[in-house]
């Protein structure tokens, strides 16, 4: 298989959002885009001088903009907006199923001048040609769960007290 910048940098598969999407391959679960590259991974042995293991893969969100067409699509990570967001906006992204609604695009428009710009620029050049011309952003229902546990443990408990997540059984 040929390496694309669009291949797994360990087995050259696809990837998506940034992961690979071969679940066999150690960076499955792992940044593409880590510094640290394979040697941060936690499956790695140890290297001297370097962490002994990245938090990469536990501490993004993973997230894809796209406009209504499917012509240009973005992968980003969406924690810098999740810092921001207040409680209310991080439950709202839980009631609309993290996705596919007004609670999710906030994320994408507050990324419309980096991340998520060329989504933003395709829209605007088509509605100035008179089409009607929108876009959709989702959210990993799992990375979102797990930086909140970690960041947000009073949205946490408004989202159990709320019923829109359980415990494990």
């Amino acid at each position: 298989m040929k390496k694309t910048a669009k291949s797994c940098k360990r087995c050259e598969s696809h990837l998506e959002n940034g992961f690979c999407t071969d679940e066999t391959c150690p960076f499955e679960n792992h940044w593409q885009s880590c510094q640290l590259g394979w040697t941060g991974h936690p499956k790695h042995p140890t290297v001297e001088g370097l962490p002994t293991e990245c938090t990469c893969h536990t501490t993004g969100v993973r997230a894809t903009c796209y406009s209504d067409d499917h012509l240009v699509t973005v992968h980003f990570d969406a924690v810098p907006y999740l810092k921001t967001a207040t409680d209310i906006a991080i439950v709202d992204i839980f009631k609309c199923g993290f996705g596919g609604d007004y609670a999710a695009d906030h994320c994408a428009e507050f990324f419309e001048k980096g991340e998520t710009k060329a989504v933003f620029d395709h829209t605007h050049i088509m509605r100035r040609n008179g089409g009607e011309m929108g876009f959709e952003c989702n959210l990993e229902q799992r990375d979102v769960l797990h930086w909140v546990q970690k960041n947000r443990p009073s949205v946490l408990q408004l989202l159990k007290a709320l019923d829109l997540i359980h415990e494990p059984a």
